[in-house]
């Protein structure tokens, strides 16, 4: 990743560098936590020698410091995954419907391999009012596969205004477009969502309560969604974290109606790690009026290796009510996050 950092990562970074954390003290872990709001809630909390810079970069981040100004952020990030499905094409070689046998014509067939990706990502943000910051977004992802000699490529943006109500209160309103293009097609995805969101501490941790009701369109069908977060700081054991996600059935699409995933984030080995476990279920394809629905597990793991890259392992299973979309994967890539790395 080759990007210019803010001085709120600046200041995260000297100061977690240079400290050593307290018994029972929640910061550490909370700038693993990837919540602004929850390490501003710690360091407020704790208030850790060394942590004023920090502090109020994260005080003006939330619209809380006056005469916060425009901040403008932009990064380009290198990478290289195992895409399973490049072209977007339909994820199974043959299907079995009433006791026959489809064979998949082989231009409308799934491609994979190994895929390098290149991300530019551009955020803009205003505090217009006291506590009230709008946050406008563009994000261009592309990946070019040698062995198949096709590319893909996703690009979306976003506004977002995050509001604070007072008494650890936050109130945010988004609106999301996204483009997806593959070989044999494209979609055009719009999802709006209301979110509040609530920091708290409970004896010696922090957490985060959410609920967030959406509204998604993808080409020309519709459906509502909600959405249920909580994420803990522990000081002896990292952050835990637990996200629902309910929808309808949106109908021609094999689209999530429900998922739940679990999430551990800690220190091990002297590196930040994340451990997901995720169930997923999706429906909404017919094929000859039978309906497709398929259960997913995905485990993950990603490891920080120093302040410049990321990589990531994981499996992945699908059992689908369709023969032949029941498949088993390996998962695996890495991403630069920092170049040249941070001293």
């Amino acid at each position: 990743m080759i990007k210019q950092l803010p001085a709120l990562a600046l200041s995260i970074h000297a100061f977690s560098a240079s400290m050593g954390a307290a018994k029972a003290e929640t910061w550490p872990y909370a700038i693993q936590s990837d919540s602004p709001r929850i390490l501003l809630f710690s360091l407020l909390r704790e208030q850790p020698p060394g942590s004023e810079a920090a502090t109020q970069d994260l005080l003006a981040t939330q619209g809380l410091t006056p005469n916060a100004g425009l901040t403008v952020n932009w990064a380009v990030t290198p990478g290289l995954a195992y895409d399973r499905n490049i072209n977007g094409g339909i994820a199974a070689d043959e299907l079995t419907l009433f006791g026959l046998r489809f064979v998949t014509d082989e231009a409308s067939r799934a491609k994979a391999g190994w895929t390098p990706t290149l991300s530019f990502d551009v955020t803009a943000s205003i505090t217009y009012a006291e506590g009230a910051v709008l946050t406008a977004v563009s994000s261009l992802q592309t990946g070019y596969s040698l062995d198949h000699h096709m590319a893909r490529t996703d690009f979306s943006t976003g506004l977002c205004s995050a509001t604070y109500l007072g008494e650890d209160w936050f109130f945010d309103i988004c609106a999301r477009q996204s483009r997806r293009l593959r070989d044999l097609g494209e979609t055009h995805e719009t999802v709006g969502s209301l979110t509040l969101e609530r920091v708290f501490a409970l004896g010696s941790s922090v957490h985060s309560l959410s609920v967030s009701p959406q509204l998604e369109r993808v080409n020309d069908k519709s459906r509502p969604l909600i959405g249920f977060g909580w994420r803990g700081v522990y000081p002896d054991i990292g952050v835990l974290s637990v996200n629902v996600l309910q929808g309808s059935e949106m109908e021609g699409y094999s689209a999530t109606q429900r998922s739940v995933s679990v999430g551990l984030t800690r220190t091990i080995l002297d590196a930040p790690m994340r451990l997901r476990v995720t169930l997923d279920r999706a429906a909404g394809q017919r094929y000859l009026g039978i309906p497709r629905i398929d259960d997913k597990v995905t485990f993950t793991a990603t490891r920080q290796i120093g302040t410049w890259a990321e990589v990531f392992a994981g499996y992945e299973r699908n059992q689908s009510s369709i023969a032949g979309f029941d498949d088993e994967a390996v998962l695996f890539g890495f991403q630069l996050i920092g170049w040249p790395p941070t001293p």
